[in-house]
């Protein structure tokens, strides 16, 4: 009984397998190199992460500089004026910056669309809720980098510059007061 040989690939053939190896090889070194280049905005922002750096303009013409804000307990709104609970919300942040005043909290709202029919309706929005803190454009889409993907989500980051707690949807004063004075405890 004699096994036959499987007949030898002609030269075409073979080169077109190779051809199809390189190919294959090449794309998982493109997506190595991709990942390797954009794991951090991949990561979810969360507790004990470092809050991604920002550079914003206000409805006002103003700017914001996260990095400006080191040492404050820092409470960041993503909103939208499309958003029916973000109003619910931004009454709540109303009350908080209330709460803290004189001490050293910062309350920040971000507009995730930055449109400009939409920075006016922002600017609207903020005047009509009487807003005393500063309402920012996501002109630099950091709502991407901060990973949202629900609205409202509230970022409460502490005086280091660290991701304390992510609220997704609107959430109550008192949760919001007690974990800020849970951070201002351990800053004294």
């Amino acid at each position: 009984m004699t096994i036959d040989q499987p007949e030898p690939l002609p030269p075409r053939a073979r080169y077109s397998g190779v051809a199809m190896l390189g190919l294959v090889i090449a794309l998982l070194a493109a997506n190595v190199v991709w990942i390797a280049r954009n794991c951090n905005s991949l990561r979810s922002v969360g507790p004990g992460t470092l809050a991604p750096l920002f550079d914003l303009p206000t409805v006002s013409g103003d700017r914001v500089r996260l990095k400006d804000l080191r040492g404050r307990v820092v409470l960041i709104d993503f909103w939208s004026v499309t958003c029916s609970p973000c109003w619910e919300g931004l009454k709540h942040l109303k009350t908080v910056q209330q709460r803290f005043a004189g001490k050293p909290v910062t309350v920040l709202s971000v507009h995730v669309h930055a449109g400009p029919r939409s920075q006016r309706r922002a600017r609207k929005a903020a005047a009509q809720l009487g807003l005393r803190f500063p309402v920012l454009l996501d002109t630099a889409n950091i709502s991407d980098k901060y990973t949202v993907r629900v609205l409202p989500t509230i970022v409460l980051i502490d005086a280091k510059g660290k991701v304390h707690k992510v609220w997704r949807g609107v959430t109550s004063t008192d949760t919001m007061v007690g974990e800020i004075e849970t951070l201002l405890k351990k800053n004294k």
